[in-house]
């Protein structure tokens, strides 16, 4: 007969074990639907509509889970500008947020401990004398609570049309580096990591020959390796993520697929996959979302039809 210290102990190692190996119910998952963002449980459970704008892409979660911030293509005055919104977590109207000296803002995400946010924009945007479109470009590090900016690797007269310069910042887990993606066309390119007063420390790949798209560069949570993807430029390709070593700058794969988000900690990743093929034509080809721990096993689909996830 079990006694009730025993019957005690049994309880509190069930009840631990529980709720160790049970995900973390609480993080939340944003991704992309036919234009609009939503939510849901790393698992793909609860997935629900945040917005309803039809024009919303690149969701971030701040670390604790209560907003998701985005970009949003708009009709202004002067035609369609980028702007970067912020929105509840558990539902609710979407703001604008604005920032002295940034006329668009594209690519946003927070700071490890949620009081920055970093993202690519531009001022002065204009149409230059062979029509095409001109302005200044930046990395922006902005205080989410004072809403004090402070700009990086500002460039003007870029153009806008052949790609921008900055793409996909992220900031290192110490808050010391930048990393970003530097590309100006939809096949090549890859990314470069900076320090706050904009000096050009690493850039990836090494290889000047090596035209392979290396994308959407994200630390670990250690801040000692770079998550980016390599979306196929040509046929019988295949999309694959990597996990690149900042120390020797050399690289593995870790799955097939695009845009990955780190969930769980840095301890697993969500990502897309073409639903049927991997072909260039791929417009119409619904995409859905994919699960792996970065521990080893065999990718999940959590979700379909849905793509450019962000995790916690």
């Amino acid at each position: 007969m079990m006694g009730k210290y025993t019957l005690s102990l049994a309880l509190t190692i069930v009840m631990f074990l529980s709720a160790w190996s049970v995900p973390a119910a609480a993080e939340t998952l944003a991704f992309v639907r036919d234009g609009n963002i939503w939510v849901a449980g790393v698992d793909g459970s609860g997935a629900r509509q945040l917005t309803s704008g039809g024009q919303d892409e690149h969701p971030a979660v701040s670390p604790d889970g209560q907003w998701v911030v985005f970009q949003r293509a708009a009709q202004t005055k002067a035609g369609f500008a980028t702007q970067i919104l912020r929105a509840p977590a558990a539902g609710g109207p979407a703001q604008p947020l604005t920032f002295q000296g940034v006329q668009e803002g594209w690519s946003p995400s927070f700071s490890r401990d949620g009081k920055q946010l970093i993202f690519a924009g531009c001022t002065n945007r204009r149409s230059g004398k062979d029509g095409q479109t001109l302005a200044t470009v930046f990395i922006a590090l902005a205080d989410l609570s004072t809403g004090g900016v402070r700009f990086i690797g500002t460039v003007p007269n870029h153009g806008l049309d052949a790609g921008y310069l900055y793409e996909n910042p992220a900031l290192s887990p110490d808050g010391r580096l930048i990393a970003y993606q530097e590309s100006g066309s939809d096949v090549s390119g890859g990314w470069v990591i900076l320090d706050l007063s904009g000096k050009r420390l690493k850039s990836f790949p090494t290889d000047k020959k090596d035209y392979t798209p290396y994308w959407r560069p994200q630390f670990t949570r250690d801040g000692k390796e770079i998550l980016c993807y390599s979306p196929i430029t040509s046929e019988g390709q295949v999309n694959r993520i990597h996990l690149v070593d900042l120390a020797t700058l050399k690289k593995r794969e870790v799955t097939r697929g695009l845009k990955p988000a780190f969930v769980e900690q840095g301890k697993a990743i969500v990502f897309e996959r073409y639903r049927t093929g991997e072909g260039l034509s791929t417009e119409n080809v619904p995409q859905d979302l994919w699960y792996v721990p970065l521990s080893g096993g065999e990718p999940t689909k959590i979700l379909e039809n849905g793509h450019s996830p962000a995790g916690q």
